[in-house]
């Protein structure tokens, strides 16, 4: 027993993480909450499950900009694969993420939880905290509640079952949230017909969620395969400064360290989203077909897009006989409905739900904001309803009508002016047809440009953060001349203006650099407040944790946010060079601002 007991410490020693190991040996010590939530974190938004379960689960918050057909584009897939032949599998290619409840569409207790500054400017899906685990397979699936005490395999994450016991599952399961806690579940807030309901997630819910959502910065989620691996804020919080492993979040094949079955649910660290087991673990089925990701040349640039062709479904996340590669957020297997010998299931394919809900409600505001939100606006906020009034004149039954252009108007305003004054229903018809395109084309433009001043207000961030460090690198290298001076008694003339020569470049350097970030303010002053509030919003949800970086983006955007708001109301000019660097250099570095 002593030998026993000695093995097993040295084991858990010689892999990190696992402190989910310790009394597993006596079955008494395993709880219920074991099984269901480990690491409950104050903000989790939990639904009860038969024979008083639990099931945990995230928000995913999407931001919202111009409305409620806002998504989010994002980089999915792997930038390089070590093997050439899964180019076709896996290469980074775009993909487009958004949810369908607001914050008011989610139970009241869930909107407390939720409740930051920002909250009501984005979308939500709810995805599961962890693979659901063996133990709430049971509560679900078995026609009583199971008796005895837990074992550790109740904790693991169920594996070994297909999509169709999946579907049964959530099916079951959902009958049961209806039947006796329909409360629980969101119900659209204008609305009472249509609810929440559970399902598997999208590939991409499931790899945004991977890669840690809107809680790692777009630059991030765009170069990297894996989120930043570092201590995330929560149950085990520890310095979030340490440069950790891939192994301190994923169990996964590495070396010589083989698994031969999953571990129980919540035995690695977790993602910035404090979701665990997203890499590694259990394979986890999505509800997405499976298509190739292939090449395709769009005018002079290269693009990737999935094929048309169609096959089986997608597994994510890799399991504990997966190598590194195939565990990475962007790694996507393909695995078949059926094989020769009928329903097909793995011994290490698992899952997690997502709650989600029906993008059109039966009745309510939704498809009224969905209409709106399909159309470009017709006339400005103050003109008059051109469908009341019109200054065209009405047509004879075979003439066209004068029209009077407003050069004031809107594009699509004018255009149904030519529209209503057209005789010909055929010109009519045809007229109608090119409104659409028109429509369609404003409606791209429109997100095009909202995409263009996003990146522009992060490069005026980083260019605030240039700013600082050139300042710095100013000071460093009088302090160099400076000891330089001290030490020689008579330092050459030659060394001494080589010095002098390469502070002057970069005050240069600096000076313009400033005259690029007040360019940036002054383009970016002639976009709409609330767009450069959402964008705000964003980057602040992405720089909202802890450590020297989010602190710096935030100070970043609280000046940049100051000076925006004196160059919409006084203009450029009445922002110095001076002040700006005064605002954004440190003051120890005060003494470098003779610009």
């Amino acid at each position: 027993m002593r030998t026993v007991a000695l093995l097993s410490i040295l084991f858990l020693l010689a892999c990190p993480g696992m402190s989910w190991a310790a009394g597993l040996g006596k079955a008494q010590n395993i709880t219920p909450d074991r099984a269901c939530n480990p690491w409950p974190e104050p903000d989790d938004l939990v639904l009860p499950m038969p024979c008083n379960g639990r099931l945990a689960l995230r928000a995913v918050a999407i931001p919202t900009k111009t409305g409620i057909l806002d998504d989010l584009k994002f980089s999915m897939g792997i930038n390089e694969t070590a093997n050439a032949d899964r180019d076709i599998y896996e290469r980074r290619f775009d993909g487009n993420v958004s949810a369908p409840f607001t914050l008011r569409d989610l139970p009241e207790a869930w909107r407390k939880l939720l409740r930051h500054p920002d909250a009501d400017r984005f979308f939500y899906y709810l995805i599961g905290k962890y693979e659901i685990s063996v133990w709430q397979w049971r509560l679900v699936m078995e026609d009583s509640c199971p008796t005895g005490a837990l074992t550790e395999a109740d904790l693991r994450p169920k594996t070994n079952i297909s999509w169709y016991d999946i579907q049964d599952f959530l099916g079951k399961y959902m009958r049961w949230l209806l039947q006796h806690h329909k409360d629980a579940l969101p119900i659209f807030a204008d609305n009472n017909k249509d609810i929440g309901f559970l399902r598997l997630p999208s590939e991409e819910e499931w790899e945004f969620a991977a890669r840690g959502g809107m809680s790692v910065s777009e630059e991030f989620r765009t170069q990297e395969d894996f989120h930043p691996l570092r201590e995330y804020a929560g149950s085990r919080q520890a310095d979030d400064s340490a440069q950790l492993a891939m192994g301190d979040f994923a169990i996964y094949k590495s070396g010589d360290r083989i698994f031969k079955e999953a571990a129980p649910i919540g035995s690695r660290k977790p993602n910035p989203l404090l979701l665990y087991d997203m890499a590694g673990n259990a394979k986890e089925l999505v509800q997405s077909t499976f298509r190739f990701s292939i090449a395709e040349q769009h005018g002079s640039s290269l693009v990737r897009r999935l094929h048309g062709s169609v096959g089986g479904l997608v597994t994510k996340g890799g399991s504990f006989l997966s190598g590194e590669e195939s565990i990475l957020p962007g790694a996507r297997d393909e695995v078949p409905l059926f094989r020769e010998n009928g329903v097909y299931s793995m011994r290490d394919l698992g899952f997690r739900p997502v709650l989600s809900g029906i993008n059109i409600p039966a009745s309510g505001d939704r498809y009224k904001m969905l209409q709106a939100a399909s159309r470009i606006p017709l006339k400005k906020e103050d003109d008059k309803d051109t469908s009341a009034k019109s200054d065209s004149v009405k047509p004879e039954a075979d003439k066209d009508a004068p029209v009077r252009i407003d050069p004031s108007g809107t594009l699509l305003s004018e255009l149904d002016k030519v529209i209503e004054g057209a005789a010909s229903s055929t010109v009519k018809d045809n007229l109608a047809k090119y409104r659409g395109m028109v429509v369609d084309s404003l409606s791209a433009a429109e997100r095009l440009r909202g995409e263009v001043s996003m990146n522009l207000v992060r490069v005026a961030l980083f260019h605030g953060e240039a700013i600082i460090n050139l300042a710095y690198r100013i000071r460093k290298t009088e302090r160099d001349l400076e000891g330089v001076m001290e030490k020689k008694h008579k330092p050459s003339s030659r060394e001494i203006d080589e010095y002098n020569a390469f502070i002057k470049g970069l005050k240069s350097v600096l000076s313009s650099s400033i005259n690029r970030y007040k360019q940036e303010l002054e383009t970016l002053s002639k976009e709409s407040s609330d767009t450069i509030s959402g964008h705000f919003t964003v980057i602040r949800m992405e720089y909202g944790g802890s450590g020297y970086l989010n602190d710096r983006v935030r100070r970043n955007l609280d000046t940049l946010a100051k000076h925006l708001a004196q160059v919409r109301q006084s203009g450029i000019g009445s922002l110095s060079k001076k002040k700006v660097a005064q605002d954004i250099i440190p003051s120890v570095l005060q003494g470098v601002l003779d610009l």
